[in-house]
Formats: C-alpha cells, sequence, structure tokens
C-alpha cells in the first residue's frame, strides 16, 4: 500500500507544471532599473511640491526633457538600495544614507557644473543673525549637513517602508514582460539623457557665443537642435537652471 502510494505521489510530481524564473529576484540590475524609476518620480514630485511651498506656484521640477522624471533622485535611490539593503541597524542606515546621499548629490551637482557648465542647485546658509550669515560651514554648494542628514532619513524610509512594497510588486510581473519593459525604460532613459545633454551643451554654446560674439554660422545639426530646443523651451522645463553664459560666463 505505500508502495502504490509512493508511486502516485511519484506521478503526481512529474505531471505538475514546473514554474520559470522568477524575475527581478532580489536586488538585480531588473529590479534596479525599478528602483531608478521610483526614484525620479518620487524626486519630481517631491521637488515640485517643495516649488509650489517655495514659489507659491506650480513649476516644472524634471531633470530630463521627457517625462516627469528627475534622474538625479533616481540614482540616490539606487545608491541607497545598493548600500542599506543589507543594514539591520537603524542608526548605522541613517548614518550610511547620510554619507551615500550627500556624497552623491555633491558628485552629480559637480558633473553637472564640470560638463555642462551649468547648476541646477546650489546650496547656502539661510541663516543670519544681525545681518550676517552664519552656519556657512556647514553648507558646500552641491549639498550641505542638512540635506546629507536628510538623505539618510529618505534612506531609512525608503528601505523600511518603499523599497519592500516596490520590491514584491516588481518580482510579480512574469519574467518576459518584465525583461522586455526592463529593456524598454532603460534604451527610454539613455535617449531621454543624451537628448537632454545635447540640448543643455548647445544652449550653453549659444550663450557663450552670444557673449563673445566670435563663434561661425551653425550647421544643420546645430540649427535643428536651436529649434526644437531653444532658450525658451529649456527655460520651462529647466526654470532652476544656473547657466554660466546667462550671467555673463561667471558662476
Amino acid at each position: 500500500m505505500s508502495i502504490e502510494l509512493s508511486g502516485h505521489r511519484r506521478n503526481a510530481e512529474t505531471i505538475r507544471p514546473k514554474t520559470g524564473p522568477k524575475y527581478a529576484e532580489n536586488v538585480c540590475f531588473d529590479k534596479l532599473v525599478w528602483v531608478f524609476y521610483a526614484g525620479c518620480l518620487i524626486g519630481y514630485l517631491w521637488e515640485v511640491v517643495l516649488a509650489r511651498i517655495q514659489t507659491g506656484h506650480f513649476e516644472s521640477r524634471a531633470g530630463v526633457i521627457y517625462g516627469p522624471l528627475n534622474p538625479i533622485y533616481g540614482f540616490g535611490f539606487v545608491v541607497i538600495v545598493l548600500c542599506l539593503y543589507k543594514i539591520k541597524n537603524p542608526w548605522l542606515m541613517l548614518l550610511v544614507g547620510s554619507l551615500a546621499g550627500g556624497g552623491f548629490e555633491y558628485l552629480m551637482w559637480f558633473l553637472q557644473k564640470l560638463i555642462l557648465n551649468a547648476t541646477s542647485w546650489n546650496y547656502h546658509s539661510p541663516f543670519m543673525v544681525n545681518g550676517q550669515i552664519i552656519f556657512e560651514w556647514l553648507y558646500w554648494g552641491g549639498t550641505s549637513f542638512f540635506h546629507a542628514l536628510g538623505w539618510g532619513m529618505l534612506g531609512f524610509v525608503a528601505m523600511r517602508v518603499i523599497y519592500p512594497h516596490l520590491s514584491a510588486a516588481v518580482e510579480e510581473i512574469p519574467y518576459k514582460t518584465g525583461k522586455i519593459l526592463t529593456w524598454v525604460l532603460v534604451t527610454f532613459m539613455i535617449f531621454d539623457c543624451v537628448v537632454t545633454s545635447i540640448a543643455l551643451l548647445r544652449q550653453a554654446v549659444r550663450h557663450a557665443c552670444s557673449h563673445s560674439g566670435t563663434c561661425g554660422r551653425p550647421n544643420g545639426f546645430e540649427r535643428l537642435i536651436d529649434r526644437l530646443y531653444s532658450d525658451e523651451f529649456l527655460e520651462r522645463v529647466f526654470p532652476n537652471m544656473d547657466l554660466k553664459g546667462r550671467i555673463g560666463g561667471q558662476l
């Protein structure tokens, strides 16, 4: 009897359908793509809300031309996940998150200034006593002590609240569909970043030319970029961009 039941059990095991590979299991490239986009969108919404509070009206806080996305926050979320997903101690998570997030923000600010000749943010102390600025030593242009601390708290919330739900939802996507979506998202972001970089570099050249008056006639490609991504268009998309050429070549 036991032999017969064992045989039935073995037969049942042989006809049971095998499950395929699971999409984006654990921390992997596919999952980090979704982490990146989640950070881009959350960062964009956060910046829009802050701009509304600070200026009294809504304005774009996108980091790329196409889509409500801010890649600085996207890459920041990826860095946070990579640095913190194995850490359990909340105080260590806060410390590492502050160092990683603040360091990354400063690096992006420096590279944007170096490559695009422009800055999208520049932190200075808002504290004044008797007309004198205080605590300026806590502000370093690309980041500050308080912004780094904010990155640490954001990292803690992200890893304890946002990431677990995001990770579970992404892993429910069918494997083949997920793989296709991964490369669609990657291709779109590469295209968006390349177009944005070309448009901003061309804008910097236009302003440098208008300031120096020594540039020659633009070629066909440059005229196309000038027509598609004019100064007025870029100023609507990036109202907070501080381009060197706009202020006489000095930052």
